[in-house]
């Protein structure tokens, strides 16, 4: 027996592909068209998720938040199910509870018509497809609002006071729930790095998914800030007399300043300084002076903050002066 060689199936092939090239290629083409086609029209199932919109009856309102979501699976040719992925985000299962009555109800999913499904698809299941919901009457509560306030404020500083309009809300929703709301609170007020009194708006936070408000109305908060006020040391500040003739022992002493603390900060060491002041004509005489700031003769603590930063100790808390002999 002879084997055909390399070179004969290659010459035997290219022969092949020269005769009735055109009607081999129109041939391959329509397969293809067809195989296409059949693939198109193949019947595959699909799941998604699906929205649940819920409407109830005049004044009665659903005890607990149901389901918001149910997965359905839908059968169709494949070109179809394409079409439903395209718009898988806007489909909606709306479900009519207007003829319920208050109590425990059966809510059936099958029943209900799912908005945005492609006509031709056929819904083949539902998870889950049924649940009970209780309904129960609708009531109002109004009840005061507390701030929340979160991040850390600016060094040196702190919230003083919150001021809240309008700082009452009311509510709705199932009376179950809205009996054992006694306040809320607003969403972070957001402080962080304040320096200043500012003027926030903020949302409420709801202790129940299914409460709402009877307004949309956004919180105005007032967040009132100060400096904080502290005491800081400074050793070795320099004494100096304004007067001529007399004379200390008491070279340097320790002060302490009061005010603000993000002033405080800014004093240096070498800006503080203890000024001895007496009146002209004083007896020469041995004299005690302090800090007393109505004393014709006293210690003043010159520095180089504001009018809110007060001298409010010396150690020694006396220096004796002496007439220069």
């Amino acid at each position: 027996m002879t084997f055909p060689t390399l070179a004969s199936i290659r010459a035997f092939l290219g022969n092949f592909l020269r005769e009735n090239s055109a009607w081999k290629v129109g041939t391959l083409l329509l397969a293809i068209i067809i195989w296409a086609w059949i693939q198109s029209e193949e019947v595959i199932e699909e799941s998604a998720w699906v929205k649940v919109e819920y409407a109830t009856p005049e004044g009665l309102v659903m005890a607990q938040l149901p389901t918001q979501r149910v997965r359905v699976t839908v059968s169709g040719t494949r070109s179809e199910i394409k079409a439903l992925r395209k718009k898988q985000d806007s489909l909606q299962l709306d479900v009519d509870m207007q003829e319920f009555k208050a109590g425990v109800q059966t809510v059936d999913f099958v029943d209900a018509e799912i908005q945005g499904l492609p006509e031709k698809l056929e819904v083949v299941g539902l998870v889950p497809n049924s649940l009970q919901v209780e309904l129960e009457s609708r009531v109002l509560k109004t009840v005061p609002v507390e701030p929340a306030v979160v991040g850390r404020i600016a060094d040196g500083f702190r919230v003083s006071r919150i001021t809240l309009v309008p700082d009452t809300v009311e509510l709705s929703g199932p009376a179950s729930l809205i009996e054992k709301v006694e306040m809320v609170s607003t969403a972070g007020l957001q402080v962080a790095g304040l320096a200043e009194t500012s003027v926030l708006s903020v949302d409420v936070t709801l202790p129940e998914a299914n409460l709402s408000r009877t307004s949309t109305e956004q919180i105005e908060a007032t967040v009132e800030v100060e400096s904080v006020t502290t005491t800081a040391g400074f050793d070795g500040v320099p004494v100096a007399i304004r007067a001529g003739g007399w004379t200390s022992e008491t070279s340097h002493v320790h002060v302490t300043l009061a005010g603000p603390l993000s002033e405080l900060q800014e004093i240096t060491h070498d800006e503080v300084t203890a000024i001895i002041r007496i009146p002209e004509g004083t007896p020469p005489r041995q004299v005690t002076v302090g800090l007393e700031p109505r004393a014709a003769a006293r210690v003043d603590i010159v520095h180089s903050g504001g009018s809110t930063i007060e001298a409010v100790a010396i150690e020694p808390g006396r220096i004796v002066l002496e007439p220069e002999e």
